[in-house]
């Protein structure tokens, strides 16, 4: 299913000059078990350890082929491919486990205005035996999009990152990241795994996947609680190969961790788990 989206999402490509703001008027639903094999697959990519208790980042991936969906239906007006992943709010209310099924809703909405483009946020829903257990908003940014009639929308949120003492840990990323996540995820942009299609693009090589890098991060946390809120802002991309540094700090009940890049410390992610409700 995944190569004919992708094949439709390329297609977007096509969509040049203003086009009226609108989304499909539809959402998709997926029920998913939770596969123990998959699960541990896509820990070991991402750095973490394999246990019963899955992750906010794992729950993530069960969203992203029907986001794709939805954005290559004729319906949606910006460009698919090379669209910029600006920020993401996960709000798990009740731990979920391996064998656990899911029912998995994905809607997209009616694309907005931002300074850069438009941005346009992807809602996904979990509940299992008919109880919400996650919710997720995924925001995306399409540079210099033009679109007719869009509204104003708010800001993208920010998080706050004040560099304290030195990071933690360096970790050195080569090119076979991005297929390894990509077999994990689902998410086969090419501009993950292939330096032509980057260029493209306008980046100089490939670019990490900015939610393998956040996952890792997460992972790298150990923050282990019954419900919380993961927020990820993306700043940076990580060009592969690379070396990055990680760094964590307490934030209240909550922890902030940032990814930057070696040489200067710009920030390629910033993200925050904190307790739900707080």
């Amino acid at each position: 299913m995944s190569a004919s989206i992708y094949v439709k999402a390329a297609l977007t490509a096509l969509r040049r000059g203003p086009r009226a703001a609108s989304a499909p008027a539809r959402s998709v639903t997926q029920t998913h078990r939770i596969d123990p094999s998959a699960w541990a697959r896509f820990q070991r990519v991402t750095s973490g350890t394999v246990g019963n208790r899955v992750s906010p980042a794992y729950l993530h991936t069960l969203g992203f082929l029907p986001s794709l969906e939805l954005m290559a239906d004729k319906a949606f007006p910006l460009p698919v491919l090379g669209m910029v992943h600006v920020y993401n709010r996960f709000e798990l209310l009740t731990p979920v486990w391996v064998d656990d099924e899911l029912e998995v809703e994905t809607s997209v909405s009616t694309p907005r205005l931002h300074t850069k483009g438009a941005v346009v946020d992807i809602h996904v829903i979990g509940r299992r035996g008919g109880a919400l257990v996650f919710e997720e908003t995924s925001v995306y940014l399409a540079k210099g999009a033009e679109l007719i009639g869009a509204a104003e929308g708010e800001a993208v949120p920010r998080i706050e990152w004040h560099a304290e003492g030195r990071p933690t840990a360096q970790w050195k990323l080569d090119p076979a990241v991005g297929g390894s996540y990509a077999a994990v995820s689902g998410d086969r942009n090419p501009i993950h795994l292939s330096a032509v299609a980057a260029k493209a693009f306008g980046f100089p090589r490939r670019i990490a996947h900015g939610m393998y890098t956040a996952s890792r991060a997460l992972n790298s946390t150990d923050v282990e609680r019954e419900s919380c809120v993961w927020e990820i802002q993306f700043a940076k991309p990580v060009l592969l190969p690379s070396t990055v540094e990680f760094s964590l700090a307490q934030a209240g009940d909550g922890v902030t961790t940032a990814v930057t890049r070696k040489t200067d410390g710009a920030p390629h992610v910033i993200s925050r788990i904190r307790p739900l409700g707080v």
